[in-house]
């Protein structure tokens, strides 16, 4: 399930995934983005929690959709997470994107959300 996190300026898209995530997830998530685009790139804090259990096959595709289509789409990125497979993902790909990328642990959450603030 995605959560949007609303305690952030206007200019940073906020989720935080746990539990199941869904196609219906994607189709939440793909309007706000659309909408966020119209202003510009978009800076955008993930918090991926030990909680997540199973991408859907249907949202596994909708995230490889997700990525391709907004690959360039985004300034800035902090991820924040204390999964091992997901740190290793972030680390492994982050040269790849054309975003600037920051990885927190799940204690420097505070950290995150300061550093993704005051991104420009």
């Amino acid at each position: 399930m995605f959560t949007f996190i609303e305690d952030l300026p206007a200019d940073v898209l906020g989720v935080e995934a746990s539990g199941p995530i869904t196609h219906e997830d994607y189709q939440k998530l793909i309007p706000r983005v659309d909408a966020m685009l119209g202003k510009g790139p978009i800076k955008a804090l993930y918090i991926f929690n030990e909680g997540v259990t199973e991408f859907s096959p249907q949202a596994f595709w909708d995230d490889q959709v997700f990525t391709v289509r907004h690959w360039r789409d985004f300034s800035h990125l902090a991820i924040v997470s204390d999964v091992g497979w997901a740190r290793l993902a972030t680390r492994m790909f982050a040269p790849l994107f054309p975003a600037k990328l920051k990885l927190f642990r799940m204690d420097q959450l505070a950290d995150a959300k300061a550093w993704i603030a005051s991104a420009s």
